[in-house]
């Protein structure tokens, strides 16, 4: 289900019933501009990404790794995965298997940037944060969480055990949330997509005044919007 004062979408709106969304429907409401479209921290990023550049990551259901920001060329995560604060630009895919954990651990402070699909099986748990306004080191982009300019899509699959702090910009293709994805008890995630799907328990809230990014809002309250 989706509570907010306005929703808004470029086509259709579509639920699975008259309960799944509480408040006023916007459909067909034409192309809503891409606020990050001309962001020059986000758009920078994309620019580092290199094709094949980078060192593979791959681990196995035992292993318990922690990783320093950099380039990979893809990371494919069996185990348990600790980020440490920075920038990361993986030039492929990301895949999380059954058994996998991916976290930012108590500093958070993350930014992934990737040019390749993103999938995550059921079973698996993330657990990430953007960085804050203050808290930013190592090139982490205050706010964003999530960069890929791929249009291979993004999967936060199954009965995961998800917790996401900060944007999720993938502009270029269709984004699936499943199981219990959901911001953490700051309330911040928010996603701009081609496609949205939300299935299970799944759930966004706009509160990052102390992330940085942009605040939808109608003429009257803030509102949750599917920015297409």
């Amino acid at each position: 289900s989706i509570s907010a004062p306005d929703l808004f979408a470029g086509g259709t709106i579509t639920s699975a019933g008259s309960s799944a969304i509480i408040g006023t429907e916007h459909p067909n409401a034409g192309t809503i501009p891409d606020p990050f479209g001309t962001y020059a921290p986000i758009q920078n990023a994309f620019a580092k990404l290199v094709s094949n550049s980078g060192t593979s990551f791959s681990d196995n259901p035992q292993a318990v790794t922690t990783l320093s920001p950099g380039t990979y060329s893809s990371w494919n995560i069996a185990g348990a995965v600790t980020l440490l604060p920075g920038i990361y630009y993986v030039n492929g895919n990301i895949s999380l298997g059954s058994q996998a954990s991916l976290s930012s651990g108590s500093s958070s402070g993350v930014t992934l940037v990737t040019s390749g699909a993103f999938s995550m099986n059921a079973g698996a748990a993330l657990a990430i944060s953007a960085a804050t306004i203050v808290g930013s080191t190592n090139g982490a982009i205050p706010g964003v969480v999530f960069a890929s300019n791929s249009s291979a899509g993004m999967s936060f699959g199954g009965n995961a055990n998800t917790l996401i702090t900060g944007l999720v910009y993938d502009p270029n293709s269709d984004v699936q949330f499943g199981g219990t994805a959901q911001g953490r008890t700051s309330g911040c995630l928010e996603l701009i997509a081609r496609s949205v799907t939300l299935q299970g328990n799944s759930s966004m809230a706009s509160n990052c005044g102390a992330y940085g990014t942009t605040i939808y809002s109608s003429d009257k309250a803030p509102s949750v919007k599917l920015v297409q």
